[in-house]
């Protein structure tokens, strides 16, 4: 695995020109979770963050699924299937899911990493791993060092356009996607198990980035 590179949280500093000193909630390594459905622009967002803040990093995952052009540097390690049941036989996975028969995971240790690197990583997750990611950290003795945050959906006029228009799919498919994530973001607000700090999508994409931005530099 290639080394991960350092993230200072500052706002479009310099590049080279870092501060002596970081704030003090930065002195904690964080692991920021983020969440939502379909189409809320989870993958735009790291994209523009790994363009515009210097040296972030991503939680790698791991897929048997073949690799997509949208598919982020870092982002996954693809596997055979019987690579896959080979780690899975090692017990390696912190968490697994099939989607649309192919398997997603993530490493224990490469959650283990993160939360002891020397900057914080971000890691799209879905919601019903949320907790098992808390529950890891705290195993390892590092609860404070992981954050999640949700991006609410917007209205379903709006979703059911960018999943049709920007992703390609039919009306039809379209709408099977929008019901099959419907309770997500009620799920999502009535979660009591940890704490989630809230996106809201306005359907501007720049002002999304800014509001994730400001959540990172928000102190804990």
């Amino acid at each position: 695995m290639s080394t991960k590179p350092s993230f200072y949280l500052t706002l479009n500093p310099p590049l080279g020109k870092f501060p002596r000193q970081l704030p003090r909630y930065l002195e904690v390594t964080m692991l920021f979770t983020v969440s939502g459905v379909s189409a809320v622009g989870k993958t735009s967002l790291f994209e523009m963050a790994l363009a515009q803040i210097p040296h972030v990093a991503l939680l790698r995952s791991y897929t048997t699924r073949e690799p997509r052009e949208n598919d982020l540097p870092g982002e996954y390690t693809y596997l055979s299937d019987r690579e896959w049941r080979d780690r899975e036989l090692r017990g390696e996975f912190s968490w697994k899911v099939p989607v649309r028969g192919k398997m997603y995971g993530t490493r224990r240790d490469d959650v283990r990493e993160a939360l002891r690197s020397e900057h914080p990583v971000l890691a799209a997750i879905v919601p019903d791993r949320v907790q098992a990611i808390h529950s890891l950290a705290d195993s390892f003795g590092l609860a404070r060092n992981v954050r999640s945050i949700y991006i609410l959906a917007p209205d379903r006029r709006v979703l059911l356009s960018r999943l049709t228009e920007r992703r390609g799919l039919s009306a039809e498919d379209a709408r099977k996607e929008v019901e099959r994530f419907a309770d997500w973001d009620h799920a999502a607000i009535r979660e009591r198990r940890f704490s989630y700090v809230y996106l809201k999508d306005r359907n501007s994409l720049d002002d999304k980035f800014n509001e994730l931005r400001s959540i990172l530099l928000r102190p804990n």
